[in-house]
């Protein structure tokens, strides 16, 4: 976004003078060109930046490494608590390489009370198969929306998307026409234990205030909330099965022309025919073949029909662990050696995520505005951005109620834009403001003696020191989820205390009063956030003030900085 730097000599006279009449701002204003009166979307500055400050910076980046993988061999709750990629993942359920990096201090709470976290020891096993014709019919056939916690709302139309695009590099190379194929996916599963990590409302908040990793705490307050679920996933893990898994997708056409449904149950039926296993949990004969078909199966002809199988855990050695996409014709995979592998308790890994288990990143942070952004960037609401935003602040009209007519009335307020691009409203009693004084604001000219007088006012903002401009061509709906906005009514400096929790490295500046708090995180005593934000002075001028982090996280609403 384009900003205009008008600190000409009438334009500052403007902005400091005391109020004058409506025609008097017109005229002082004549002096911009018409390129800056008429530009839609440009913010015009009033105050440029303190000079002596820094600008945002992305502190702390993730590299992926093999952790995750060298922690879970065997059967182990070691994983409880990591993150987990739902989205932009192999998308396959339950593989060790949608796991990333701790999130939860998982030993940490093991200390505090083992009960929290629990294992048990179930050696079944367990058939799943599905097909689906079109990737619309993939979200409602398939299970991955149940993995997910149930208070959570997946867009699961964008799983389906990112899930068409592994499958296609999977047959690339041996189909053509793909978008005409029925595909099919079978997951047998060899379980041995199950581990779990209580993940009711009042667990989860514990361990949001008490139990979160250092590791994310730095990486949530240091990089751009795009990184952060690049880097960790989308959900946490709370509860997993380990053992062995064999792993197959299928791709075909239907040699009889039926509708949707007809074509998934011939690929069901080939999906059957295919897998031969007789025994029980690791003992027993595993494989693929394509000799069990018969009149019954042939809707999906060997020759154009096309699989792919994958282990997980097992012996490397024992069997094929990755057979790549090939026609059906002349198949037959054996798998028993890898079966007979899994006997082997080391040989285990995690192979599937219970059925809601998978809870959202915002249920493990405190801050409303992080909240907010970790669901809606999930869901493809808000876009998304790798570098912070230098904080600044604009004079906007924003939307206050709708009037009987239906018609938008706007207040004229200052807007803070955070370094995550979030914008922090600092209304001012507009709900008690009559229709008629709002209707006002639609005015430029009484739209600019507002700006005049907010920003003649500068020093009872949040931030004196940081750019301001304003925009009369903006209007912001604080309702719409795009962009994010967080509403904070009669902001008031002097009613702040502050509180550092050593124990997270966060620091809180709070009012008991309104029961709101800013929270930044202090990275081993580098606290330039302050500096950032230009706030330095006024905090660090609050007096100090003991809360409790459980009065904070229950009773205030957190925005982070």
């Amino acid at each position: 976004m384009k900003r205009y730097n008008i600190l000409q000599k009438s334009f500052v006279v403007l902005f400091l003078i005391s109020i004058s009449s409506c025609t008097d701002d017109i005229n002082n204003f004549e002096s911009l060109s018409n390129n800056q009166l008429n530009s839609i979307d440009d913010n015009i500055v009033i105050f440029e930046r303190n000079s002596h400050l820094p600008k945002a910076r992305v502190k702390s980046k993730i590299q992926f490494n093999t952790r995750a993988g060298a922690t879970n061999r065997g059967n182990t709750d070691a994983l409880l608590g990591y993150g987990y990629k739902l989205l932009n993942g192999t998308y396959i359920m339950g593989d060790l390489r949608n796991i990333t990096f701790p999130i939860i201090d998982l030993e940490s709470i093991r200390s505090y009370d083992q009960s929290y976290i629990n294992g048990n020891r179930l050696n079944t096993t367990q058939t799943k198969i599905f097909a689906y014709d079109t990737y619309d019919r993939y979200q409602y056939n398939s299970s991955v929306s149940k993995k997910v916690s149930s208070g959570f709302s997946l867009n699961v139309k964008i799983f389906s998307i990112g899930r068409k695009k592994t499958t296609t590099e999977t047959f690339k190379t041996v189909i053509d026409n793909l978008n005409e194929a029925t595909f099919g996916e079978l997951s047998l599963d060899f379980v041995s234990d199950h581990f779990s990590l209580q993940h009711s409302d009042g667990a989860r908040k514990l361990f949001s205030r008490q139990f979160l990793s250092k590791s994310f705490v730095r990486n949530l307050y240091g990089s751009t909330i795009q990184s952060t679920l690049d880097n960790y996933g989308d959900f946490v893990v709370t509860d997993y099965l380990t053992g062995g898994k064999a792993y197959a997708i299928y791709a075909g056409h239907n040699s009889q022309n039926k509708e949707t449904h007809g074509k998934e149950k011939g690929m069901e039926k080939t999906i059957n025919a295919s897998l031969t296993y007789k025994g029980a949990t690791a003992s027993g004969e595993l494989g693929f073949t394509s000799s069990n078909q018969n009149t019954t199966t042939n809707e999906f002809k060997n020759k154009d029909t096309y699989i792919y199988i994958k282990t997980f855990g097992g012996d490397r050695n024992a069997s094929e662990a990755e057979v790549k996409a090939r026609t059906m014709e002349n198949l037959n995979i054996n798998l028993s050696p890898w079966l007979s592998s899994l006997k082997n308790e080391e040989n285990n890994t995690i192979i599937d995520v219970s059925d809601n288990s998978l809870y959202p990143l915002s249920d493990f942070v405190l801050e409303k505005n992080f909240k907010q952004r970790f669901d809606d960037t999930t869901n493809g609401i808000l876009p998304s951005f790798y570098n912070f935003v230098t904080p600044y602040i604009v004079i906007e009209r924003v939307m206050v109620r709708s009037n009987s007519a239906y018609e938008a009335l706007y207040d004229v307020v200052p807007v803070l834009i955070t370094r995550q691009g979030d914008r922090i409203i600092f209304m001012n009693n507009s709900n008690s403001k009559s229709n008629e004084e709002l209707a006002k604001n639609e005015d430029n000219v009484c739209f600019l003696q507002k700006v005049k007088f907010l920003s003649a006012n500068r020093t009872n903002m949040f931030s004196d020191n940081i750019e301001l401009d304003y925009n009369k061509k903006v209007r912001i709906n604080p309702t719409l989820r795009n962009p994010l906005c967080i509403v904070i009514d009669d902001f008031n400096k002097t009613d702040f205390y502050r509180y550092y929790y050593a124990k997270t490295g966060i620091e809180y500046i709070y009012n008991p009063k309104k029961h709101i708090a800013f929270s930044f995180y202090i990275d081993e005593e580098d606290d330039d956030v302050l500096d950032v934000y230009g706030i330095r002075d006024w905090v660090e001028n609050l007096p100090e003030k003991k809360v409790t982090i459980a009065s904070l996280a229950n009773h205030y609403y957190i925005i982070g900085l």
